[in-house]
């Protein structure tokens, strides 16, 4: 967990780093009590990798739904995304629908997850053929 300070006042910049205890059940102490605008950025931290903020005094998920069991933003957490039941079970019952994992590019090609639009010896879907085909990341 690193913080990064600023005084505008005395123009100093500070930055403190702490390591969290466990790497499976993250837990650093709020940073409200000192800086009430850290709320937002804690409620973000435990949202999206996990971290709880003991002495937060309203901590609950930001980004993601109630119900959401993964914390996306982890080293463990598919690139991809998993296929996840969707937050209104009255909806998804009526419609069928789920959450589904993104197509992922790796290296020359795409990958896609299992799911009924997969395209597993199609290639990309582009029009260009095999030459024209490069990583949009480089």
């Amino acid at each position: 967990m690193v913080w990064h300070l600023l005084s505008t006042v005395q123009h100093a910049y500070v930055r403190v780093a702490a390591h969290c205890t466990d790497d499976t059940n993250p837990t650093m102490p709020s940073a409200t009590g000192l800086w009430p605008g850290a709320n937002w950025h804690e409620r973000e931290g435990y949202d999206m990798f996990g971290i709880v903020f003991t002495g937060h005094p309203d901590l609950r998920r930001i980004l993601m739904w109630d119900g959401y069991p993964y914390f996306p933003l982890r080293k463990e957490f598919p690139l991809a995304g998993l296929d996840t039941g969707l937050p209104d079970l009255e909806v998804a019952d009526e419609t069928g629908a789920r959450v589904k994992p993104a197509p992922t590019w790796v290296g020359h090609l795409w990958l896609y997850p299992a799911s009924p639009w997969a395209r597993p010896n199609h290639g990309p879907r582009t029009k260009a053929g095999p030459s024209a085909r490069r990583n949009p990341c480089k």
